[in-house]
């Protein structure tokens, strides 16, 4: 995971709960925004917002998410599912794309491709099947940087501690 990530992550209060968290951020996005934003949550964080001094703020009202998202048009979240947005957010803003630049070509969402190939065994992320140590899969894979390997194996893991019981 990037240095700017763990920072914002920090910052923002998440660090401690990405593990823990039971809400799956992209379902309640596909529920409640994307009927009026874009369908995919990367797209609207990167199009909408940006992170400033250590928060995620609308890009045209300047506002904090924290501050809109509790009750918007017409819409009700509750605190942990606003942090939970809010963190999906941060990673989407801090990720550089990483995902849809090299892995989107041959493999589906990220979402979808992490939690319908991958389990996390032991704290490590494997691959389902073959049982594999993603990270070292990945050091041959997809012309991803050492750096690379060690962003999107954070990515892929999160996307698999999210999914809802």
């Amino acid at each position: 995971m990037g240095i700017a990530l763990l920072s914002l992550l920090a910052a923002l209060g998440l660090l401690s709960t990405a593990a823990a968290q039971t809400i799956d951020p992209h379902r309640v996005y596909e529920e409640r925004c994307a009927k009026c934003h874009a369908p995919h949550a990367a797209d609207f964080a990167r199009e909408a917002m940006e992170a400033k001094d250590g928060k995620i703020v609308a890009r045209q009202s300047r506002r904090e998410l924290s501050a809109i998202l509790p009750r918007h048009r017409g819409t009700q979240q509750t605190e942990a599912e606003v942090r939970a947005l809010i963190d999906m957010f941060a990673r989407n803003l801090s990720s550089g794309s990483l995902y849809q630049r090299k892995c989107i070509v041959c493999h589906d969402k990220a979402r979808d491709f992490a939690r319908s190939r991958l389990i996390i065994d032991q704290g490590a992320l494997k691959g389902r099947y073959s049982g594999y140590l993603i990270e070292d899969f990945l050091q041959g894979h997809g012309r991803l940087t050492e750096a690379e390997v060690g962003q999107m194996v954070a990515t892929l893991k999160w996307q698999v501690e999210t999914r809802e019981p």
